[in-house]
Parts: structure tokens; sequence; C-alpha cells
């Protein structure tokens, strides 16, 4: 006797399916999605509804990345335009960080050793954290690299 094939057959009705007791249309479905009226008012209080489709009420925002507390531009060397650096903290190592990733194609095999600032009368002052405390928004300053003779140790200078 020949097999005859059912084109309604289906594997998921089979009593060895993994979804064997589920509600059939329950399996494998993606997130639900709902249609959502949101009633939204303009300048003179005058509503207006505006449909929603797919809205997914299981969806959860991302809590965002730590937001930058300051943003300094850096002109780094053999550029001829300022680099944007957003901080996340108020510390050296935060500058750094941002400094030396900017910077790793031009420093390898390099070892780094410090950072300092350069003042207008060429007073040359150690950067630690409280130099970045008293940094203001959008402060202007330019980048050298000095590498120390006969060494592969390099310092970071500031200048502004």
């Amino acid at each position: 006797m020949p097999y005859l094939i059912d084109p309604n057959y289906n594997p998921r009705d089979s009593i060895n399916s993994p979804g064997f007791g589920k509600n059939i249309s329950a399996i494998n479905q993606p997130n639900p999605t709902i249609t959502k009226v949101l009633t939204i008012y303009d300048k003179n209080n005058n509503p207006t509804e505006i449909v929603v489709e797919g809205f997914d009420p299981t969806y959860t925002a991302k809590r965002p990345a730590k937001m930058p507390v300051l943003c300094v531009y850096i002109k780094f060397p053999n550029q001829f335009r300022f680099r944007a650096i957003y901080l996340e903290d108020l510390t050296v190592k935060c500058l750094i960080n941002h400094i030396l990733s900017t910077l790793q194609n031009q420093i390898t095999n390099l070892v780094f050793k410090g950072i300092y600032r350069v003042s207008k009368d060429g007073i040359q002052i150690i950067f630690d954290n409280t130099e970045v405390q008293h940094l203001r928004d959008e402060t202007y300053m330019s980048l050298d690299v000095e590498i120390v003779q006969d060494t592969k140790d390099f310092y970071i200078k500031l200048t502004y």
C-alpha cells in the first residue's frame, strides 16, 4: 500500500514534539506587539491622537553608558584639527586612557611614563587629578609626545 502524504500534517502536532501539551499558536512566536493610541498636545493644548503599531510592551530601555562630565579639545601631533575627548570621570587616569587609545598607532613599542602640562609662562606642572578637576569644559590644548632619548619611554606634554 502506498504512503499518503497529508498536506495538513504538522510535526508540532506529534506527541513527541517538544511543544506537546502547549498551545500550538504560542510555540516559537516572537515577542507580542500591540497597537497603542497616544495623545499628544501641541503648544495650544490641542490634542492629537497618534496610532503606534508594533509597540512591544516587553521592551526595556538599555541604560545609557556613563555620561561624560567634561569635554576637552586636544590637538594631537601631525593633525590639523582638534579632537573632542569626553571624560566620564574627572581623573587623570580617564584622560590618559582616552589619549593613549587615540595615540595607539603612534606609540607602538613605547612605554608611557607620565603626563605634565606647560603653562603660558613656560612653567612645567605635574598633571594629576587636581589639574583635571580644575579643567573648564571645552578647554583647548595641544599635545606633544616626548620620547626620552636612547630609551623606549615617553611623556605626554599638554600645552594650554
